[in-house]
């Protein structure tokens, strides 16, 4: 039986399927656009996403490592937004 814990990481693995669809789209359609074939349009537009699990894992091995510098660094990116907005 899967737990909460299970059908939140579910949810979360279909809502990045589901963002990076157009991620793919964007990068197809213009080498299909061009004359290319379906099959490397296609093949470079999945080569395109294939460092997202690399560089997640990345990230939450950084994370991880790092763990007290997140709430910090949330601040500064906070606070960058917050000056680009009022500017």
């Amino acid at each position: 039986m899967c737990s909460s814990w299970c059908w939140r990481g579910l949810a979360l693995a279909l809502g990045i399927g589901i963002q990076n669809f157009p991620e793919w789209l964007v990068v197809s359609a213009p080498l299909r656009r061009e004359g290319w074939s379906r099959r490397k349009a296609f093949m470079y537009g999945q080569a395109s996403g294939a460092v997202e699990p690399i560089a997640g894992v990345i990230g939450a091995a950084a994370v991880i490592w790092m763990h007290p510098l997140p709430p910090y660094a949330l601040s500064f990116a906070a606070g960058a937004m917050i000056y680009v907005v009022v500017e």
